[in-house]
């Protein structure tokens, strides 16, 4: 199989694994078998750690003459990504989760929860729609601990908000008057503190979605106070990510180990 052809075959689709077993079992059945190779396609693209792998593999891959291109007849339907390819359901359950739990007896498991889901996807920061959810998260739990604290202490999570989906606003119709002008005045930053953030092998470091210029490590890096979401990844290493909480007037370090 050429390198193209492999590529086309490898795109990500629920039945990928069927069709290319009933391509393995049609070669074989045909009269012209004998001069056949049947090839056996597996997609391994559906996670970091497969991606990863993929992209080491093909550097080593080079054209095999004797291999046709994978016709159009098998090609186009591997080609239509379905509904489970790549989301984050477990994700989106948990943020449904926290908003009933807005609650004066749930504010506290609420934001427990929110916290631990923006931290499971950190390290697919680097996807528009990962930080999309990511900021539904982390105005979850900015509104649970504005319920529990008051609204000032929910500032830092809506900046992060901010950070994460510039230009969003909160609509009037569906928060009280004084949450809209709260979260709308958090997007100017307060206090600054700095991070340093090392990983061995990655090539780049996003801070809230955003590139740090210069790559890896980030030494002293200025930041508001507050939670951020770190991303690393690279071309040769699977991409890692973490929540973390910078202090004003500190520095946080935050060591990846990455492979």
């Amino acid at each position: 199989m050429t390198r193209g052809a492999a590529k086309h075959a490898t795109n990500p689709g629920a039945g990928a694994l069927t069709l290319c077993l009933f391509a393995v079992l049609a070669a074989l059945a045909s009269p012209a078998a004998a001069d056949e190779r049947p090839v056996l396609v597996i997609d391994a693209t559906g996670s970091d750690e497969g991606r990863a792998m993929v992209a080491r593999i093909e550097k080593h891959l080079g054209p095999d003459p004797l291999l046709a291109p994978v016709p159009d007849l098998f090609r186009l339907p591997l080609a239509a990504p379905t509904g489970t390819d790549t989301s984050w359901k477990a994700e989106e359950a948990t943020l449904a989760e926290t908003r009933k739990l807005l609650t004066p007896i749930g504010y506290r498991q609420a934001a427990a929860m929110a916290q631990d889901a923006q931290n499971r996807l950190a390290r697919f920061a680097d996807d528009p729609a990962a930080r999309a959810l990511i900021a539904e998260l982390a105005l979850v739990q900015g509104l649970a601990v504005a319920g529990e604290r008051g609204l000032d202490a929910a500032r830092p999570y809506f900046l992060l908000v901010h950070r994460l989906t510039p230009g969003r606003t909160l609509d009037p119709g569906r928060y009280p008057p004084e949450v809209v002008r709260t979260f709308a005045e958090s997007a100017v930053t307060g206090a600054t503190g700095r991070v340093t953030i090392t990983a061995v092998g990655a090539t780049e470091i996003l801070i809230d979605g955003v590139v740090v210029p210069g790559g890896e490590p980030v030494e002293n890096h200025p930041v508001p106070a507050g939670p951020h979401i770190i991303t690393v990844r690279g071309e040769r290493v699977v991409s890692a990510g973490r929540r973390i909480d910078a202090i004003a007037a500190n520095t946080v370090r935050v060591p990846f180990e990455i492979v």
